[in-house]
């Protein structure tokens, strides 16, 4: 199994901005709100197995806890 991610920059609407906001720091945001897209896949046979989406801010491992397949699925 493996992990990859990436970071999309999406239209800055109120609407994303408040439910997304953006990465950076305070002196210096993105210009942009985010989402970030976190993937766990087989590695023999390319398969996605558990995808999660959410703010830009996230880090890998919190993401993947809520998308990691239990044994019953990953049969």
């Amino acid at each position: 199994m493996a992990t990859d991610g990436f970071v999309l920059d999406i239209t800055d609407t109120p609407a994303n901005d408040a439910e997304l906001g953006c990465s950076g720091g305070v002196k210096n945001p993105a210009p942009f709100p985010q989402v970030k897209i976190v993937g766990l896949g087989e590695c023999g046979t390319h398969a996605v197995v558990a995808v999660s989406m959410g703010p830009g801010v996230w880090k890998r491992v919190p993401v993947l806890k809520d998308s990691s397949p239990t044994s019953s699925q990953a049969c």
